[in-house]
């Protein structure tokens, strides 16, 4: 059986997420229902890289789940940026693009008190 999605009816969860450093953040992808399944592909918009995107380094601090979405453990102010979902259907030949921007703001440190 094949199903045909209509790739336009994917959405990501937030277009713009604010959020401080050392936090846990999760930036979801929801592409539509397909047979065969989509690909999900994760990566960061740089505008020096060739295509305008880079992909994600392999890290301690992010996982990309099963269900297609990026999992920060702690947040870092490098982690600020464009970060894009690419879906792609390889039976249509098509793919579509959403992108999330990921603003990291500095951590207060609690130092402790001092009686």
């Amino acid at each position: 059986m094949l199903f045909v999605p209509d790739l336009h009816n994917f959405t990501t969860r937030d277009w713009v997420v604010a959020k401080m450093e050392g936090d846990h953040i999760v930036l979801r992808c929801d592409p539509p229902d397909s047979f065969p399944d989509v690909a999900v592909h994760w990566s960061k918009v740089d505008p020096l890289a060739p295509g305008g995107t880079v992909s994600l380094p392999k890290s301690s601090h992010y996982t990309l789940s099963t269900n297609r979405e990026l999992h920060f453990a702690y947040l870092q102010m490098s982690d600020s940026g464009d970060y894009s979902c690419t879906v792609s259907n390889k039976l249509l030949n098509k793919h579509l693009t959403r992108t999330i921007s990921l603003n990291v703001a500095k951590g207060i440190k609690h130092w402790g008190f001092f009686c």
